[in-house]
């Protein structure tokens, strides 16, 4: 393994090769996404969120609204918790570097500024998909 015969060799290359494909392949899978963005603007047209193209967002890309309601625990005080809504779902339809823009639909009027959104459609593993296909063409 420490000679470096081995790895100028057709089948040592093969497997640096498949080595770096794998890590390449696992450090797309785990990229970190946002899991939680937070409602920046309401209007009757659109629902503002703090996440952009910077962060990969792209037309098309739906959300669902998290509520945070606050459970009763044992004793005096309330526990905090994030609890989706699953009803409304909410699609981008504007993207800026740092700023989205989602389609206020019926229901919307349950959204307010502070509340939370949580992907519903992940462009980490579209964007996944289509390198991997670009990596196949010939």
């Amino acid at each position: 393994m420490s000679n470096s015969l081995l790895w100028r060799s057709d089948f040592g290359r093969m497997v640096l090769n498949t080595v770096h494909a794998a890590i390449t392949d696992i450090h797309a899978a785990l990229q970190c996404e946002t899991t939680y963005t937070q409602v920046i603007d309401i209007s009757p047209d659109y629902i503002a969120i703090d996440l952009g193209k910077n962060s990969g967002l792209a037309v098309g890309d739906e959300f669902s609204l998290v509520k945070q309601r606050a459970l009763p625990a044992l004793g005096l005080s309330r526990k905090p918790g994030l609890f989706s809504t699953k009803t409304l779902t909410l699609q981008v339809y504007e993207v800026s570097d740092d700023v989205s823009l989602l389609k206020a639909e019926s229901g919307s009027d349950s959204v307010h500024i502070g509340d939370f959104v949580t992907p519903l459609t992940l462009t980490a593993k579209r964007s996944l998909k289509e390198s991997q296909q670009v990596e196949s063409q010939p």
